[in-house]
């Protein structure tokens, strides 16, 4: 088993910055078609832009129509516009659009490999992505993945530069593609997925 937790090894990052930042303007909209259904009741949500460290000055400009909540999550601050929707006749088509702007900031770290730890095998982070069943579309599992995540690290025993083979090979061997609607396994042999299918493909193959 290839087990690869950065964030659980006790390493040095010896600075993190934020460089070159760049501001968009983004407007998203959300179209709703009734083509030919009874609809008596449509419930509708669309996530609001939060700030963090590398996405800054987060502006929200408009939301139209005028939602009739915005929810937020008590956890993580996230929020969402609520539009609940009742009657919605046939052949009728609604838009939702939410208008913003943000700064994007880009992230460096440095990490010294020499100086990655071993895993806290007692973290409640490792017993809880070690025993349990994989999530869905990460299918860590799979002789297919794990296979696949033993040639690509080969000899190397540093976990750091064992995630470092893993993420450069992902980068130079699939190719992206939206919509891709299947997961890590079909990412792998397609070579092509999304945004999410890189994501799930490189933590299989790191577990």
């Amino acid at each position: 088993m290839i087990l690869i937790f950065l964030f659980f090894f006790s390493a040095s990052v010896q600075g993190q910055l934020y460089s070159n930042p760049h501001t968009y303007r983004v407007r998203y909209t959300v179209t709703i078609v009734n083509i030919d259904s009874r609809m008596d009741r449509l419930e509708v949500y669309l996530p609001i832009p939060s700030e963090w460290p590398s996405q800054r000055n987060v502006t929200i400009e408009r939301i139209e129509p005028t939602p009739y909540s915005i929810n937020e999550d008590p956890a993580y601050g996230n929020r969402m516009a609520h539009f609940p929707l009742h009657n919605v006749p046939k052949h009728s088509s609604h838009n939702f659009t939410i208008q913003y702007t943000f700064t994007f900031y880009e992230t460096h770290f440095q990490v010294d490999p020499a100086k990655v730890g071993d895993y806290n095998r007692s973290a409640p982070e490792y017993i809880r992505y070690t025993t349990q069943r994989p999530a869905r579309d990460v299918e860590s599992d799979d002789p297919v993945i794990q296979a696949a995540a033993g040639e690509i690290v080969g000899g190397e025993t540093n976990p750091c530069l064992k995630a470092k083979r893993i993420y450069n090979w992902i980068v130079a061997n699939i190719e992206y593609e939206y919509p891709s609607p299947w997961g890590a396994k079909e990412t792998y042999l397609k070579r092509r997925g999304d945004c999410g299918m890189y994501t799930a493909l490189f933590c299989a193959m790191c577990i």
